[in-house]
């Protein structure tokens, strides 16, 4: 009652006239910034907040000036050096507001203008000036080196010969010589990647099949992934460098994951063939499988863990929100244990700039991990951007919940939009990848309402499908897009399959009664013809556009493969996709494809029975 009154003398208008929901109920909702004792009916600043420098008189006004207070208290209690993107998550936790909508320009930009107060550190970091004497600081300034030696490095690098044929070895080399180059002391990745591309004039992601954290962490006797974004040499990778050696430790893990794949290059002859015929897939192998990648219950536990972080959210996110949609396996009921369980929320969000994406897109998300490291404390990690748009982080694994595996939940921003039409203009006038990326999502509600209500044989074959995607060792850009396998398995549940066909029927349905096997077999089917597959989703029932609203030059495409919630995507082009690979190991006479993979799941368990693996 104190906190009513006092607020409607001030502002002269209640709380909840403002808020537009009870005092209560807004407090509850804001528990990152209150708690309230609802036995007291009383309520306090949250601790987080109370444990910072204090908080200014609310009358201030909010002008660059009270940032760069704000930001000052702020690493003077935290420091002696802050990372920026946690200072400006910070602010927004203690003021409402993002420093952005106060100074219209970059944090990190807004802190070099006042070499007075601050210390720009390298990495993200920031510190005062007065603690330019600190240790810490001084060690993280030469670690990071000026601009002289960074150009004095830049220049020798671009001197060294860059070879025609970049493989995941001259990732390997060239991430070891950096790091001696930096002194074996650790490095931050995104440098790595930032200095690789300087070089190469290509991105790492073009080269390596994972995140770059993913791909040091293959190759643990030469990386030593610290966290916070670092990487380091194990002492055994140092001694080989200094000894001349620069491919040795990594060619066994190499040479590993080429005979799996078939070869160095694993290209259009990497796969043998076998002239055998094939022994058809039953129903109770194929469920046999299934029980065993898709337990009863397991499906379950994952959507609700992403459910929560979706409605934490919804609850603590400084965004317009108007809706988070939980995308990815969990939101499209194809969950698997053996698989990439990767989920996505995307958050639909109001009033955001309509031009100039790349000025403010990626500060939005960085605050935002920030933002979610804090308030997610020990339930989640590794909360950061990941380019094109995106940004993820990792939910820890339950303690309650047994087998309980770690998640990895992908993060996109997309405005709100009135209708389909209006999104796909959008599309047709996009040139910039990174504006197409950041519109895309805004279909996703269609496009995890199409997968996620399909019948259960079409679902159990998406699930087969993608655990047999989830075991293989692909090449870089040609492991199969989850959408992609799922469209396929749709395409054959709609196709004339033998025994199944309704020649009088105009609107094509997806058939609920093919065997799970034989939609299975004629889904890869699909895929070893997929470089010369062209599907445009006539006359089927779930397609959400007419013909008319296909561009002539998608349809032009090879492979084409429509997205049915969107005219202007063609799935089998997304990414750099290389579809050979996919058709190879797909193919009727490959051995290590097709059919034969199913079959040796099917030995293996028995070997495990008996005792005898």
């Amino acid at each position: 009652a104190e906190l009513e009154r006092a607020f409607t003398e001030r502002f002269g208008e209640p709380i909840e006239t403002i808020a537009g929901v009870p005092t209560r109920d807004y407090l509850l909702r804001k528990s990152n910034v209150f708690w309230f004792d609802k036995s007291k009916d009383e309520a306090y600043l949250h601790q987080s907040i109370l444990s910072g420098p204090p908080i200014q008189d609310p009358n201030t006004p909010k002008d660059e000036a009270f940032v760069m207070d704000e930001f000052e208290g702020l690493i003077e209690d935290l420091g002696p050096i802050c990372y920026v993107s946690a200072l400006c998550g910070k602010f927004i936790q203690r003021n409402g507001l993002s420093v952005t909508s106060i100074t219209s320009v970059r944090p990190l930009d807004l802190l070099k203008r006042n070499p007075d107060r601050f210390v720009i550190v390298g990495g993200g970091n920031v510190s005062l000036a007065k603690f330019k004497d600190h240790p810490e600081v001084k060690n993280a300034m030469a670690s990071s080196g000026g601009k002289s030696q960074r150009a004095a490095r830049a220049l020798l690098d671009a001197q060294i010969p860059v070879p025609e044929m970049v493989t995941e070895q001259d990732v390997i080399n060239e991430f070891q010589r950096l790091i001696m180059n930096d002194g074996a002391q650790a490095v931050y990745i995104s440098s790595l990647c930032g200095r690789f591309l300087q070089r190469f004039k290509k991105p790492v992601t073009q080269i390596i099949n994972s995140r770059p954290a993913d791909f040091l962490r293959k190759y643990p006797e030469i990386f030593d992934v610290v966290g916070g974004g670092n990487v380091k040499l194990t002492p055994a990778a140092m001694e080989n460098w200094e000894n001349g050696g620069t491919e040795g430790l990594a060619l066994k893990g190499r040479a590993a994951s080429e005979s799996e794949v078939g070869g160095k290059d694993a290209g259009v002859e990497s796969e043998p063939e076998d002239d055998r015929p094939e022994v058809p897939l039953s129903e109770a192998l194929c469920m046999k499988i299934l029980g065993k990648i898709s337990p009863p219950g397991h499906a379950e536990v994952v959507r609700r863990r992403v459910t929560e972080l979706a409605q934490s959210l919804q609850k603590e996110c400084f965004l317009a929100l108007q809706d988070v949609v939980v995308a990815g396996a969990p939101g499209k009921n194809v969950v698997i244990t053996n698989g990439a369980e990767d989920a996505e929320l995307v958050l639909l969000v109001e009033n955001l700039p309509d031009g100039d994406h790349d000025k403010w897109l990626s500060h939005i998300l960085d605050t935002l991990m920030a933002v979610l490291e804090m308030r997610l404390a020990n339930r989640a990690r590794n909360c950061r951007t990941c380019g094109g748009g995106r940004a993820l982080l990792t939910l820890e694994p339950e303690k309650s919940v047994p087998d309980s595996q770690p998640l990895l939940v992908f993060l996109s921003v997309t405005h709100c939009v009135n209708s389909r039409q209006e999104l796909y203009r959008q599309m047709r006038n996009c040139n910039d990848e990174l504006v197409s990326n950041f519109l895309l999502p805004g279909l996703m509600r269609e496009v995890v309402e199409l997968i996620a209500e399909q019948p259960p044989n079409v679902l159990a074959t998406m699930k087969l499908l993608h655990w047999w995607a989830s075991q293989q060792m692909w090449p870089t850009r040609s492991q199969p897009p989850p959408y992609l396998l799922e469209l396929l398995v749709l395409e054959a549940a709609l196709r004339p399959l033998a025994g199944h066909e309704d020649d009088n029927d105009p609107i094509r349905e997806v058939d609920s009664t093919i065997p799970v096997p034989e939609l299975l077999e004629a889904t890869l089917e699909l895929c070893s013809r997929l470089p010369e597959l062209s599907i445009t989703w006539k006359s089927s029932s779930f397609v959400l556009y007419a013909p008319s609203e296909v561009d002539e030059e998608v349809l032009e495409q090879k492979p084409l493969i429509l997205d049915p919630t969107n005219p202007c995507v063609n799935v089998a082009m997304r990414g750099n996709f290389n579809p050979v690979e996919l058709s190879l190991r797909t193919g009727r006479r490959c051995v290590s494809g097709r059919l034969r993979f199913f079959h040796d799941f099917e030995l293996s368990e028995s070997c495990a029975s008996s005792g005898t693996a």
